[in-house]
């Protein structure tokens, strides 16, 4: 997927996929376009976490300040 066409494609089948899923099964789905994260954060962020019935936490936006280290195999891609 490293070229633009075969990404594109392979957008494309996802988002049918997506459309496919949504009208065969009762999935409970909030759809999160990076560009709107990007353009406003914080907007984002509440709708997500009112959808999964959480409070909004202004600390969640500022996540890259929290100095506990993530204890995950991954913490160097983490970092």
């Amino acid at each position: 997927a490293s070229a633009l066409d075969s990404a594109a494609t392979h957008y494309a089948l996802i988002a049918d996929l997506i459309a496919h899923y949504r009208t065969a099964m009762p999935l409970n789905y909030h759809a999160v376009r990076y560009e709107d994260l990007v353009t406003d954060q914080e907007r984002e962020v509440r709708a997500m976490l009112h959808f999964i019935g959480e409070p909004f936490d202004p600390a969640v936006l500022a996540f890259h300040e929290n100095a506990r280290h993530a204890r995950t195999a991954s913490y160097a891609q983490v970092t």
